[in-house]
């Protein structure tokens, strides 16, 4: 709290919580191997680690102990998305965030999940009432903003596009894909000041997470 920029004491809290996520994961295969709960904890640090396949597996064996949760249902169809965009692994996502719709009807982030889906299935039309749904279940949720306004873009409606490019920097300041977007935007408006403000933004949000990737890589895999 005195400190919350400081470099020593972020680092000290990115290490004591990832002690900590390690030995709960030990822990769980200790006292319940075969959980609902260990399924779900490898399978999340298998798609932080780029292992997706793995991961998917993890899940499906988790939703065998517990079908009916829907945060499951939910990442295991982030994962399948994450593993291809083909057609059958969209249909399989799709089913996986229908699942979580029906067990938690105000999932939004579902709702956005599908609309991306009809999105990269050339069905727009579609692809709008996700968002709008997602967007009405949570007025802050920025990849249903994404969506509708790339939506709106695409059909010249260049003020209500920008509109919610706004909206959704505003919810998530430090997005760079909203940036950029908002960047690509005013140019395309003449806003030139405006364009150059939200590219050095971006420029700047991009160098941090590639040296963060670059370190990253550095990194030995964990056991």
């Amino acid at each position: 709290q005195l400190y919350p920029a400081n470099a020593a004491v972020l680092y000290a809290a990115y290490r004591v919580h990832s002690d900590l996520a390690f030995q709960a994961i030990d822990l769980l295969a200790l006292a319940a191997p075969d959980s609902l709960q260990l399924h779900r904890a490898l399978a999340e640090h298998m798609v932080n680690e780029g292992h997706v396949q793995e991961a998917i597996a993890e899940y499906r064996k988790a939703l065998e102990n517990s079908p009916g949760l829907a945060g499951v249902h939910y990442e295991l169809g982030e994962a399948l998305l994450a593993d291809s965009h083909l057609e059958a692994s969209l249909v399989d996502a799709e089913k996986e965030f229908e699942s979580a719709l029906t067990l938690n009807p105000s999932d939004a982030r579902s709702e956005c999940k599908l609309g991306i889906i009809e999105l990269w299935r050339s069905s727009p039309r579609t692809a709008f009432d996700h968002y709008a749904r997602a967007l009405k279940l949570n007025p802050e949720i920025v990849c249903a903003k994404l969506g509708l306004a790339g939506l709106f873009i695409d059909e010249g409606k260049t003020q209500e596009a920008l509109g919610y490019l706004q909206s959704a920097a505003r919810s998530e300041p430090y997005n760079a894909e909203v940036r950029h977007r908002l960047a690509v935007l005013y140019r395309s408006l003449g806003q030139d000041q405006e364009a150059d403000r939200e590219l050095a933004a971006f420029q700047e949000l991009e160098k941090v997470q590639n040296q963060l990737q670059k370190a990253m890589q550095r990194v030995p895999p964990s056991n």
